[in-house]
C-alpha cells in the first residue's frame, strides 16, 4: 500500500490479485438544510494510535453507529457511540482504514488511518 500525493490517490497491491486504485475526492457542500452538522463530523486524532483512544467529533452530543472497517472490508469496529466521548481503536496493524458513521440516517464515511 502506498499514497501518491502528486495524483491523490492510494494503491493497493497484492500477490496474484493485482494492484487497485482509490481515488481521494474532496467533499463538496450540497448547501442542503439539515446537513450542517453532519460536515462538522470527524475523527480526532487521524492518525490514530493502535489500541489508542479516539473521539468522534461534533457539535453537540449525537447519538450514532461508528463502523471501522479494513480495506479488505472486514470489520474492526461496530458500535453504538455518543458523540465527543472517548472510544478506544481496537489493537490492528498500521494502515489506512475507511469508517461509517450514521446518526438517524445520515451516514458520512471517511478514511482513518492508523499509526504504530
Amino acid at each position: 500500500m502506498e499514497y501518491l500525493a502528486s495524483i491523490k490517490t492510494v494503491r493497493f497491491g497484492t500477490y496474484g490479485r493485482g494492484i487497485w486504485d482509490l481515488k481521494l475526492i474532496p467533499s463538496v457542500s450540497t448547501g442542503v438544510a439539515g446537513n450542517a452538522a453532519l460536515a462538522d463530523i470527524k475523527i480526532a486524532p487521524n492518525p490514530v494510535k493502535s489500541g489508542g483512544t479516539f473521539t468522534v467529533v461534533a457539535p453537540g452530543q449525537q447519538k450514532g453507529h461508528l463502523a471501522i472497517y479494513d480495506m479488505q472490508g472486514r470489520v474492526i469496529l461496530d458500535k453504538q457511540v455518543v458523540t465527543n466521548s472517548e472510544l478506544i481503536m481496537p489493537v490492528v496493524p498500521a494502515g489506512v482504514y475507511v469508517y461509517a458513521y450514521d446518526e438517524g440516517g445520515k451516514p458520512q464515511s471517511g478514511l482513518l488511518v492508523v499509526g504504530i
